[in-house]
């Protein structure tokens, strides 16, 4: 009997042990992914001429003004490069869009995704890889994390799209109570737009326009 509790006691102190390591190693796994966003958001800020170059981005600036061969290639180089090094952690699994997504560095590469200028050195440059046999895949990683969250924003908006929606029909149907009227004082009959209900079936990862 004694013998059946140690063996108890034991293997409950085994399962405690467990759970602190496994809990003390998540904690430190959520600080070390931290890090790393803090890290990118301080170069990002860190390097004037980047800054710079981004708000110019930002503000659709150099919408008429190529980047390659310019004074301004060097810029856009290095701040691809370190929203490509993001990206390239985040594809290997060491940062997740939740660590990202909620920052100024998704508004970043969103917005330096987006900008024609930029996409037109990004296939100046895989043309030029191309041509030149040049290994590697150019700044992959930055176009793939911009592509996701680009598809995590369309989704967010879909699903608040349906909640409303399925929110009205509740009220039309007097399930809930009523909170859009016609001046007729009756509930308002919802119904989704052809590009609400066509979205779902859009590419997940839409290229940006060009």
């Amino acid at each position: 009997m004694n013998s059946n509790l140690d063996l108890a006691i034991k293997a409950l102190a085994v399962l405690v042990a467990v759970i602190t390591y496994l809990g003390s190693k998540h904690r430190e796994m959520l600080m070390r992914r931290a890090e790393l966003v803090r890290g990118y958001t301080n170069d990002l800020y860190s390097d004037a001429a980047v800054v710079d170059l981004f708000m110019e981005i930002d503000r659709n600036d150099i919408r008429d003004v190529p980047i390659a061969g310019s004074d301004r290639e060097v810029v856009l180089i290095r701040l691809l490069d370190q929203m490509n090094a993001m990206g390239h952690n985040w594809n290997r699994g060491v940062l997740k869009l939740e660590d990202i997504f909620p920052t100024t560095l998704a508004y970043a590469v969103l917005r330096v995704w987006k900008n024609p200028i930029v996409q037109e050195y990004l296939r100046h440059i895989k043309k030029s890889d191309e041509e030149n046999y040049v290994p590697g895949s150019g700044f992959l990683y930055f176009e793939k994390l911009a592509a996701a969250i680009s598809s995590r924003i369309k989704r967010e908006k879909l699903f608040r799209n349906i909640g409303s929606e399925v929110r009205n029909w509740r009220s039309w149907l007097g399930i809930e109570p009523v909170q859009d009227k016609e001046s007729n004082g009756s509930a308002k009959k919802p119904s989704f737009s052809a590009s609400e209900s066509e979205s779902i079936d859009r590419n997940k990862h839409d290229a940006p326009p060009t």
